[in-house]
């Protein structure tokens, strides 16, 4: 039994698998705490403590969670579809939430009562027939369905930002598309699409790659239009010299405006770049890494 909460700084509960209550509130000293084996877990309130990163995708049982003047810096619960209860308020290190698109449109609604959280009542969830849905968010607080970089279905600029800054992007310049930084190993011109949507039309490439020897390593390529400078596709491959098919984990993501392009089946097309970049990182996040 934990007597004195105030004194530990990092809790260990992994032999508590059956644990469906976990209350930490005001545990000021606790910075770190790990839930991969509290699967039944249905309430958490780390409300003030000094925890900066939790992980919670994987509780699918989660009704209640309270962070509020907690210091996460940020926070998942796109996979938790039973939420209930969420309070995050006073939290100045929390700038975005990752939701699902569910949430977004049943439960993480605009609309204010004190000027400076937002709440919203909702009687539509499935695991809660006749109840009703209670959030309180601070209103500084975006929710998307990537928060880095921030999207929704109707908003996708700083997507389009980012990708659109890749063109400027030299050798030797790096990115972090979430697994690790790739680095810029190549950047030409002059390549020609020989069939489809894109069909003699000269683009740019910009290929970062997960190893600084692209012999072997994974690759990601940008490719511009050299006419217009539009994004017109993003490459991902596996490349490994040493096994018997050198290439692997193939996929080639179409610009939204290019619908008819994709025809093999490994070719994607999203109608707009929220979707677009969540499905590429995804795919490039379980590709294996090449020694």
């Amino acid at each position: 039994m934990i007597k004195n909460l105030s004194t530990i700084t990092e809790l260990n509960i992994s032999n508590q698998l059956e644990l469906e209550n976990l209350h930490l509130q005001n545990a000021s000293n606790i910075r770190i705490i790990d839930l991969s084996n509290n699967s039944s877990l249905n309430t958490i309130n780390i409300g003030g403590t000094q925890i900066e990163h939790i992980d919670i995708g994987h509780l699918n049982q989660l009704q209640q969670f309270n962070a509020t003047r907690s210091q996460l810096t940020s926070l998942d619960i796109s996979n938790n579809q039973y939420i209930a209860v969420l309070s995050l308020i006073q939290m100045p290190s929390l700038n975005c939430i990752t939701a699902s698109q569910y949430h977004l449109e049943n439960q993480l609604l605009d609309g204010t009562i004190d000027g400076s959280s937002t709440y919203s009542l909702n009687n539509s969830i499935s695991a809660c027939t006749n109840c009703n849905i209670y959030i309180s968010i601070d209103e500084t607080i975006k929710k998307g369905l990537s928060c880095n970089p921030y999207c929704t279905i109707e908003n996708t600029n700083e997507v389009n930002d980012l990708i659109n800054s890749f063109k400027n992007y030299n050798i030797g310049d790096t990115y972090n598309f979430g697994d690790g930084y790739y680095q810029v190993t190549s950047k030409y011109g002059g390549s020609t699409e020989q069939s489809g949507i894109l069909e003699g039309n000269t683009y740019e490439t910009i290929r970062f790659s997960s190893n600084s020897d692209d012999t072997n390593s994974i690759w990601v390529e940008f490719n511009y239009s050299e006419t217009s400078g539009d994004h017109l596709f993003t490459y991902l491959g596996r490349r490994d010299t040493s096994s018997t098919n050198i290439w692997s984990y193939v996929r080639r993501y179409y610009s939204p405006g290019y619908e008819i392009a994709p025809g093999p089946f490994n070719h994607y097309y999203n109608i707009n770049y929220c979707n677009y970049w969540i499905d590429m990182i995804y795919d490039l996040s379980i590709i294996p890494s090449v020694d």
